[in-house]
């Protein structure tokens, strides 16, 4: 991978010509011809309206539909996302800036005569800690090029974020979750006009990313959402993390509203006080306010979703026992947490304390179980010694928030939907947080950079996993497509990918330029600290 200083890929630029003109339920759109070389062409459109904008009097309530329009609507620029604070440079530099109304949704669909059911569909929903990213970011062309042409449908979402999306006074004033009900309006909109642009809306896929991924989670658990699509991809996050769920979130808005100059012990004073300030005001970021130390010690996020009684009407580890079957395609990436710890200072103290916290501390004979784990986060091969503590604490740090969380959602899917096949990766090319979607997307999600050779057969091969699977209901592929559209070549991985068992729920396909088949997760140690974590919750 060759990293270089240009731009991202940004919308469709002027030299594209006029997509079809799609009749949605609220009005006629047009966009972009984003593919028009070769057979199988492809048209986006950007920016459409799935709610009514919540400002004013709708902000932090529940979203309602968009209102309808005469004559087409332009649909050929991505729409403005939602406020939030930059951490990048590069992203303050290039992105415009955010706005409260930000309920838009981008559809990249086939041009050519789709299947007597409609082609699949994939809505994404990014990440971004709850407080940052849009849809903009993951691009357009590439989206079209690599996973559209083998004959998807893709949708990407933006939703309402930080303090917009997720305030809450923790009663009937403002319950939160604003953000979660955005992403069921949009599924509601695809159900609703996704016919329209030739999908087959009863064959939805749900897929998101770290935060994205927590969301689809739970998506598939509420009561409110879980019907609205009918196979769901978590990457690097799922809905029973430590970080997905804030432990006190109420207080934590008081404290924001108070540093607002809004001091009401009356819930309903305080947000009508709060709806008539400026959207900026509530604008938030992935820098933790308590520190970066204290931040990744506690493994907790400044803002995030609530079990609010509502949209989550228990702990997503109780809604998960009765939650209907749905086919799952899960994983992680190999060192999720290096990105986290580049300016983090690593010690032996501060490696016991991460790998202590992921024990119950209840459990008998905690200390030497600790200090097992940590001589075998400590037996690191080869690397130099000024290597090893640094990779010993990023393996300590990415079980604990990504791969045990990740394993037991998997055990407890095999427990509780049997019926429903799962299927887990680890990525291990250019693997940590966020550089799995590089080769979803085709462009650079966190840097930009130029694809190698290598990149693009990476590429190839995620997404040929992920249209399978939005296809087949498993991402092993087959020719019935290719029997349909004579243009499209039949796509099937190199080595077939096996469900996870009850008796093997480590079974996981590794994706590399040789992938292959593991029965052993991350040596281990996911389905070690699981057990320990299970035998005190009973």
């Amino acid at each position: 991978m060759s990293f270089y200083s240009s731009s991202p890929q940004m919308g469709c630029c002027s030299s594209r010509h006029p997509s079809r003109i799609v009749n949605t339920k609220y009005g006629p759109v047009q966009g972009t011809r984003i593919v028009n070389d070769g057979e199988l062409r492809v048209d986006a459109f950007l920016g459409i309206p799935f709610a009514e904008p919540p400002v004013g009097q709708l902000r932090f309530k529940k979203p309602l539909p968009p209102r309808h329009w005469l004559g087409i609507r332009q649909c050929t620029k991505f729409a403005r996302r939602c406020s939030q604070k930059d951490y990048f440079l590069h992203d303050r530099i290039m992105k415009k800036s955010g706005s409260e109304d930000c309920l838009y949704l981008n559809v990249f669909t086939p041009v050519w005569q789709p299947p007597t059911e409609g082609f699949p569909v994939l809505v994404f929903v990014h990440g971004g800690g709850f407080s940052m990213h849009d849809a903009q970011t993951y691009g357009d062309e590439g989206i079209a090029r690599f996973m559209v042409r083998k004959g998807v449908i893709v949708v990407t979402i933006q939703y309402r974020l930080g303090y917009l999306g997720f305030f809450s006074t923790g009663d009937e004033a403002c319950r939160g979750n604003w953000g979660l009900w955005d992403q069921t309006m949009a599924l509601r909109w695809v159900q609703e006009n996704i016919e329209s642009f030739n999908g087959n809306k009863g064959n939805v896929t749900l897929f998101g990313q770290s935060a994205g991924g927590a969301s689809v989670d739970l998506l598939s658990l509420s009561p409110h959402s879980r019907d609205l699509f009918h196979k769901v991809c978590p990457m690097a996050g799922v809905g029973t993390a430590e970080w997905t769920l804030h432990p006190d979130l109420p207080s934590k808005c008081r404290e924001k509203a108070k540093k607002l100059g809004v001091e009401e012990k009356n819930s309903e004073k305080m947000m009508d006080k709060l709806r008539e300030m400026k959207p900026s005001c509530f604008a938030a970021g992935v820098e933790p306010e308590q520190g970066i130390e204290s931040a990744i010690m506690e493994n907790t996020l400044d803002i995030t979703p609530i079990v609010d009684g509502d949209f989550l009407p228990d702990h997503p580890s109780v809604l998960r026992k009765t939650a209907p079957p749905k086919p799952r395609m899960t994983g992680v990436a190999k060192l999720e947490a290096v990105i986290f710890l580049m300016n983090y200072k690593v010690t032996l103290e501060r490696l016991q304390e991460m790998v202590g916290r992921s024990l119950p501390q209840a459990l008998p004979g905690v200390e030497k179980i600790r200090d097992d784990l940590v001589e075998s986060y400590l037996d690191t091969g080869k690397l130099s010694p000024n290597h090893v503590m640094l990779r010993a604490f990023a393996e300590a740090y990415g079980d604990r928030s990504m791969h045990v969380p990740t394993f037991r959602m998997v055990t407890h899917s095999l427990k509780y939907q049997p019926e429903a096949p799962v299927y887990t990766y680890v990525f291990e090319y250019n693997a940590t947080h966020c550089t799995e979607l590089n080769y979803l997307f085709g462009k650079g999600i966190i840097w930009p950079y130029k694809f190698t050779a290598n990149d693009h057969q990476m590429l190839h091969l995620f997404t040929t996993a992920f249209t399978n699977f939005a296809k087949y209901g498993n991402p092993n592929g087959g020719s019935i497509e290719a029997a349909r559209t004579p243009s499209i070549t039949p796509n099937t991985l190199p080595v077939f990918w096996p469900a996870a068992t009850p008796e093997n729920p480590e079974t996981h396909y590794v994706f590399d330029l040789s992938p292959r088949v593991s029965t052993t997760l991350m040596y281990g140690r996911p389905r070690r600290i699981a057990q320990y974590q299970e035998q005190y919750e009973k």
